[in-house]
């Protein structure tokens, strides 16, 4: 996995408003689209059908200017991107244990079985507490 918001920062420099001048709301947004023809563009829309508007991320709105140019798609070495995380992460005993009833009965398939196995396990026997009782529950 690697940390998306460092990559973020070099590519993205709108997300706030569209080619229309219209500020983007993206909690209302129900589709999104990504065309290869057009890097560094999103296209959203409102409601499930319909036209589509379209969002330029890589520059600044308004007129480009000397400070703030238009720009094209900046080249990213994914090398150089950092990690999200530095190990991999501990899943819980119960979830290991049935990943590996999975290889035991040849659904995952026998290359990746090592990978299960060597999976890290947290001390909890389950992941945090999802009750809905409503006696845990402070008024």
């Amino acid at each position: 996995m690697i940390d998306v918001k460092a990559l973020a920062s070099k590519i993205i420099k709108n997300k706030t408003i569209a080619e229309n001048g219209e500020k983007v709301c993206w909690l209302k947004i129900k589709c999104l689209r990504f065309e290869k023809e057009l890097p560094g563009f999103i296209k959203y829309r409102y409601d499930y059908d319909g036209p589509y508007n379209l969002l330029n991320t890589l520059c600044k709105p308004g007129r480009p200017t000397r400070r703030t140019p238009n720009s094209e798609m900046p080249t990213i070495n994914t090398e150089d991107l950092p990690r999200a995380y530095k190990q991999c992460l501990p899943i819980t005993k119960q979830r290991k244990k049935d990943c590996l009833q999975l290889c035991k009965k040849n659904i995952i398939p026998k290359e990746l079985h090592g990978w299960y196995e060597s999976l890290p396990c947290s001390n909890e026997d389950q992941g945090p507490s999802r009750s809905t009782d409503s006696s845990e529950v402070d008024e």
